[in-house]
């Protein structure tokens, strides 16, 4: 009896170990996403390092007294990069851009725009865009991404990145 007592002992303490041992796992993982989220952010520029200051906008805003003009794009719908279920997001974007005189160079570059917001939202997983902060980080890579683009004729036309319609499902 003292040795079947012994083996159930024994068996509780394993049990009890191999749980704290899943449960350090868990944290230390949701830990190790965290920081790789933040330096992520960092890297974009959408937060500051901890041992630097905050980054200063260097992009260009409307100038003051410049009234707002704005360029809908067509609806944008991709299948997203989850590996559990598949899943789908649909966007609508709208550029706030220099004005009428900048409309044509920037409607040129269109076709362009459009293959790569298609390809930069189906690299998204829906966890990603399900987070304000992940929606900040598509619509500054969306900005980044047109203003290399439409910036190379006389300077950058484009000021923001709109949405104007967001679904994940």
């Amino acid at each position: 009896m003292a040795s079947a007592l012994s083996a159930l002992s024994k068996r509780k303490t394993l049990i009890i170990i191999v749980i704290v041992v899943l449960i350090a796992l868990l944290v230390g993982g949701f830990f190790v996403v965290r920081m790789l989220q933040h330096q992520q952010a960092v890297a974009l520029g959408l937060t500051a390092a901890a041992d630097e200051a905050p980054a200063k906008p260097v992009a260009p805003r409307r100038p003051a007294g410049q009234n707002p003009y704005f360029l809908p794009l067509d609806m944008f719908t991709a299948n997203l990069s989850d590996k559990d279920r598949e899943r789908f997001g649909q966007i609508g974007v709208t550029l706030e851009i220099a004005g009428k005189e900048a409309e044509p160079i920037v409607k040129s570059y269109i076709p362009i725009f459009r293959s790569r917001i298609l390809m930069l939202l189906s690299s998204k997983s829906s966890t990603e865009l399900l987070t304000l902060e992940g929606k900040n980080a598509l619509a500054a890579e969306i900005l980044a991404m047109t203003r290399s683009e439409a910036g190379k004729e006389n300077g950058p036309k484009i000021y923001a990145v709109l949405f104007s319609n967001f679904v994940v499902q």
